[in-house]
């Protein structure tokens, strides 16, 4: 199998990484429309268990659990609520 690997022209080598590139700027745009569209109905719901579960402590990962996110999606939730003051 290494043999083949080897045997791959370089210019297809390349050509695969600049598709990877231009994947990774695709995934990444989508991700910003996602979270455009998302995280405002996010916040209104976390805003309201956050209300109706007053002494709770509000975390990363009870986000990530609660609406089936990723961290990063995650920790901009947590931002916009500590704009928002409802947590610390």
């Amino acid at each position: 199998m290494k043999n083949k690997i080897e045997t791959i022209p370089s210019r297809v080598l390349k050509r695969v990484k600049k598709l990877q590139l231009e994947i990774h700027k695709i995934s990444d745009k989508v991700d910003q429309i996602i979270d455009f569209n998302e995280l405002p109905v996010r916040l209104a719901d976390a805003s309201k268990f956050i209300k109706g579960n007053p002494g709770r402590k509000i975390s990363t990962s009870l986000l990530q659990r609660r609406y089936k996110i990723g961290f990063s999606r995650a920790i901009k939730t947590m931002d916009e609520l500590r704009k928002k003051k409802l947590i610390k």
